[in-house]
């Protein structure tokens, strides 16, 4: 049997109205939003438990000493980016 694709145009014309009223500066905002959490989230929760199970832990404060996040910013979303290290 064939699969059925329907896509319902009332809906699809709801949401675009919706998207059309936010913001320009709401979706790279989100983005930018969403980029620097999950780097700040990386640095004090995820490196320091792969650490602690890869590595011998002579200093126990040494990967949160020695890394720092750098925040994504501006409104480009392609060029946006945060890194860890």
């Amino acid at each position: 049997m064939a699969a059925v694709l329907d896509i319902n145009s009332d809906a699809c014309v709801v949401f675009a109205n919706k998207l059309e009223k936010i913001s320009r500066s709401a979706l790279p905002s989100a983005i930018r939003n969403t980029l620097n959490t999950t780097a700040f989230n990386v640095k004090t929760v995820t490196m320091p438990k792969e650490a602690k199970s890869t590595f011998t832990e002579r200093k126990p404060n040494f990967f949160k000493a020695n890394s720092k996040v750098t925040k994504a910013s501006g409104f480009a979303v392609q060029n946006m980016k945060a890194t860890v290290g």
